[in-house]
């Protein structure tokens, strides 16, 4: 599967042509994996070798709204210049224990296929009764990822939400509380009531949002009494 993969991503990049990978299961970017240690670390390896030719990559299967960011050479080093890549973790309609129901559709370049914006919707669970009166889901905007994580416009007007981009989102998630809390609400879909992360759920969701393979993940939370955050 991984060659054929490669050999998909050989002949676009041969073509100059833009990907993305949709796949269910995520290998990364959450609070817990499913993934395959190996195989989540091969697919590491290809998206960063093929990082300039993969526009995104888009995953569901935890029910919940996260994200996460892929580093060049195994994320040994993390900053802006690493980033390689984007993992969008998309909520589900169907919901879960304490998530309500949400979709999303992106805003994308016509020309480069990147991702300019996310626009994501939710329906609360609670009004379920309501639903079943009317005869229909009654969905509420929740937000613009543009808009919630870059608040003062510091991106051009068609700027795309580059891994450079979400990997600052990342940085200013770990350091500030009440972005932590946005990003934590988010995930949940507005689920309510809004319950506060524990201290040990804290170190694995900021370990989620860098590390897209379950060897970077266990590395990040191994590493997490030194690391410098609001916690």
């Amino acid at each position: 599967m991984m060659a054929t993969l490669i050999d998909y991503l050989l002949d676009a990049e041969s073509k100059g042509q833009a990907v993305w990978l949709i796949q269910h299961v995520n290998v990364g970017g959450s609070t817990d994996y499913e993934a395959l240690p190996a195989a989540s670390d091969l697919y590491y390896q290809i998206v960063d070798r093929f990082n300039n030719t993969i526009r995104g990559t888009f995953y569901g299967h935890t029910h919940s709204d996260e994200l996460g960011v892929f580093y060049s050479n195994n994320a040994t080093v993390q900053n802006a210049n690493t980033a390689a890549a984007v993992a969008y973790i998309m909520p589900s309609v169907t919901p879960f224990t304490n998530l309500n129901a949400g979709f999303r559709y992106y805003l994308v370049d016509p020309e480069t296929f990147a991702v300019i914006d996310s626009l994501t919707y939710y329906a609360n669970i609670s009004d379920a009764g309501n639903w079943t009166k009317n005869g229909d889901v009654t969905w509420e905007f929740e937000y613009s990822a543009r808009e919630t994580y870059d608040p003062h416009g510091t991106l051009g007007p068609n700027e795309p939400l580059s891994p450079a981009f979400w990997h600052s989102v990342t940085q200013q998630i770990a350091t500030n509380a009440t972005l932590y809390e946005i990003y934590t609400d988010l995930r949940t879909k507005k689920y309510r009531p809004y319950a506060a992360d524990t201290a040990q759920m804290r170190n694995r969701t900021l370990c989620g949002l860098t590390s897209m393979s379950v060897p970077i993940f266990e590395r990040c939370l191994g590493s997490m009494a030194s690391t410098s955050s609001f916690l």
